[in-house]
């Protein structure tokens, strides 16, 4: 009896790899305003993240953002 790695792998061997991961610090542009954030889930080459501070635009304030694959990067930390 094969475990279920080897089914989940075998299954989702097809898939494209994933770039970002749940819990990912990210820097990146929402409607040209600098955002810093953690990664929420990565589908359809578009990033949902949650901002650390709030972003206000057309009068109301955003928390949960969508961003584009190519306007994110991921945020290293050097120790």
């Amino acid at each position: 009896m094969a475990s279920l790695t080897d089914y989940f792998a075998n299954r989702d061997k097809d898939l494209p790899k994933a770039k970002f991961f749940i819990g990912d610090r990210i820097i990146g542009k929402w409607n040209k305003i600098p955002v810093v954030g953690s990664v929420l889930r990565e589908e359809n080459r578009e990033v949902m993240i949650q901002s650390d501070l709030p972003v206000k635009f057309k009068n109301s304030y955003q928390t949960i953002l969508t961003l584009k694959q190519t306007n994110v990067k991921l945020l290293k930390l050097e120790i």
